[in-house]
């Protein structure tokens, strides 16, 4: 009777809580699309060029520095916005198998609770309540079990998320240093900034490099089709 009178009082998942799996995405602040919001590293500036270019011409001193608009590049960078994409998939397919999951948990339960309203009833012999109360006691527990199992997968679920969010993020800032270094090089630039920075009082339009950005990580970074297998003859 203990693990009976313990089911009917737990919410609507046992004994376990568990958070609603449609929590499980893309942190708005976190997504490739969205990290540009965030100053990229945190600060005002990306990139501090070590020297400059040889036989390129140097920019005038009074522009030392270049800027761009990390919305407008991460907006137009189409390999980011595949990489984007393919953090909502796995987010979306994360979250149709977490919540199949919790509708088989609600299933069993409702069959638990079923069965153990039964176990009062007057019609049923000594020998016959007591081989359903250890069949409902069984089942119990057995749904127990499932619940931290499924507690376990979404914290693994969360995690392996997390992983490729940040692996993916990486990729792209690594990218991004790459073409920001080489034209602050060819202009004799020290410094290149992200002008969206609230850290960033003024950036002169002069200094904007955002289209060149654009262009060039699309043309060294494009987005390449998955190969298509050709029909079994």
């Amino acid at each position: 009777m203990k693990n009976i009178r313990k089911f009917s009082k737990v919410g609507p998942l046992g004994a376990v809580h568990i958070r609603p799996f449609s929590n499980i995405g893309l942190p708005r602040a976190a997504s490739i699309r969205q990290f540009s919001r965030l100053g990229l590293l945190g600060t005002a500036i990306l990139l501090a060029v070590e020297g400059s270019a040889v036989g390129t011409e140097p920019a005038p001193a009074a522009c030392s520095f270049l800027s761009f608009d990390a919305s407008r590049v991460m907006g137009s960078y189409a390999m980011a916005q595949s990489r984007n994409g393919e953090l909502e998939a796995m987010a979306k397919n994360l979250q149709q198998d977490g919540q199949k999951k919790m509708e088989e948990l609600v299933s069993a339960r409702k069959e638990i609770q079923e069965a153990a309203e039964k176990i009062d009833n007057p019609a049923l012999t000594d020998e016959a309540r007591e081989k359903m109360r250890a069949e409902v006691e069984k089942k119990a527990d057995a749904l127990h079990e499932k619940e931290m199992n499924l507690q376990r997968w979404r914290e693994d679920s969360e995690n392996r998320l997390g992983d490729t969010r940040s692996e993916l993020l990486s990729k792209t800032i690594d990218e991004l240093r790459v073409i920001a270094s080489e034209i602050a090089q060819e202009k004799g630039a020290t410094l290149v900034v992200n002008r969206t920075n609230p850290d960033i009082l003024y950036a002169a339009p002069a200094t904007d490099i955002s289209d060149e950005m654009s262009t060039r990580l699309n043309r060294r970074y494009p987005v390449t089709a998955p190969a298509v297998a050709s029909p079994a003859k």
